[in-house]
């Protein structure tokens, strides 16, 4: 149970499996702030005017704050991006 707490023996593969999950750890901390910077980014539109969102973005505020509201994992910018290009086209 205590595994990854006590001091490997020789030859004993759990200093590889606990440096593992430290990498794993690591790397997913990495990300998950990454995505949380994205997303406080992406939140700052929603302090513009209604008429500017519409002028200089192309979106409504219903848009941005539908995308504000996706989970963290889900790139809200590309979202953004795609919802600009439709009406674009």
């Amino acid at each position: 149970m205590f595994g990854l707490l006590t001091k490997p023996r020789y030859g004993d593969e759990s200093l590889a499996h606990s440096s593992a999950l430290v990498s794993y750890l690591r790397s997913w901390s990495t990300e998950r702030r990454r995505q949380r910077l994205q997303r406080d980014a992406f939140n700052s539109l929603l302090k513009l005017d209604d008429d500017i969102l519409w002028d200089v973005v192309g979106v409504r505020r219903e848009d941005v704050v539908r995308l504000a509201n996706l989970p963290i994992g889900v790139d809200a910018m590309a979202a953004l991006k795609e919802i600009t290009a439709e009406r674009r086209a």
